[in-house]
């Protein structure tokens, strides 16, 4: 089982990404593709004249607020047009590919979240009539039936609330929560970078591994969208998954190469095991398991 978030920065080049899914498919393995759709909407806002405000958590997390008229554009673009590329693009290699939103099956559930957003005088206001949602549940039962049917489901970060109404939620985070739900060896997250970087300038300060002790140290790394990235990872693999990675989707071959390493991979308990490191502290030491390509 493996779950491969697209990042919405990829739009368009969803080529190479496909073609590993196809590698995958052929192999045997469940796999599971949940995208973003944040730069598409935005290009769409903008064609349409509709204004996006971004605002900024008090963590730092910069995020588009999601009116009513932003979250139908989100919807459009979101699970309308990017997921209906990504469907045809593995249809094309002959993936027996479906698209979801979380509204069909129930997939994903959520509920409205009141928004802290910070001003630029450095004061907090809550924004209470936001669209964004926070995931309650995963209907992995759905998920599982469509998996064992030898479909490869594709899901659009948009969630169904208990109200009736579509929310937008995190893509990396509903990732997350689905590898969690359906027990994925991997969890991977394609993104515009080659990984975690300590400098965004330098792309040979790549932080290869990461340890389940390492978690505040990598959160004081990580700056904007890609903290949202580092947390869903640690959620992920403290709940079970084996290796969480950030990768570049522009590689030729970026889901495989990530599972064979290049990346930041974090590690999973699974991989890693407590030693003593000579004066009485446990310190986190880690072996290197058959990479998934391997094992198929």
């Amino acid at each position: 089982m493996i779950v491969v978030k697209i990042g919405g920065s990829l739009n368009g080049n969803f080529r190479n990404v496909c073609a590993d899914i196809k590698r995958l498919y052929d192999m045997g393995k469940k796999v599971v593709v949940v995208h973003g759709g944040g730069e598409a909407t935005n290009e769409l806002s903008r064609r349409l004249g509709i204004e996006v405000e971004k605002v900024i958590s008090p963590s730092g997390i910069e995020s588009r607020r999601t009116t009513k008229e932003v979250l139908e554009v989100f919807v459009m673009a979101c699970a309308g047009k990017i997921n209906r590329f990504l469907v045809a693009e593995l249809q094309s290699l002959g993936v027996q590919a479906i698209g979801l939103s979380g509204a069909d099956g129930r997939v994903v559930e959520a509920e409205r979240k009141v928004i802290k957003a910070v001003t630029p005088e450095g004061k907090i206001r809550l924004i209470r009539d936001d669209y964004s949602g926070k995931i309650r549940s995963i209907n992995a039962t759905f998920l599982n039936q469509l998996l064992d049917m030898g479909f490869v489901p594709v899901v659009a970060p948009v969630a169904f609330s208990s109200e009736g109404e579509l929310l937008n939620v995190d893509g990396d985070t509903l990732a997350s929560k689905i590898a969690l739900c359906l027990k994925s060896e991997d969890l991977i997250i394609l993104s515009d970078v080659p990984g975690l970087l300590r400098d965004l300038r330098d792309p040979e300060s790549l932080i290869e591994d990461v340890f389940p002790d390492m978690e505040a140290e990598i959160l004081r790394v990580a700056k904007g969208r890609m903290k949202k990235k580092v947390m869903a990872l640690f959620e992920a693999v403290r709940g079970g998954v084996e290796r969480g990675i950030i990768a570049s989707g522009y590689n030729d071959s970026p889901i495989i190469s990530a599972l064979q390493g290049k990346g930041t991979i974090f590690r999973g308990r699974s991989e890693c095991n407590f030693e003593p490191d000579g004066v009485g502290r446990e310190v986190w030491k880690w072996r290197i398991s058959q990479s998934a390509l391997e094992a198929g």
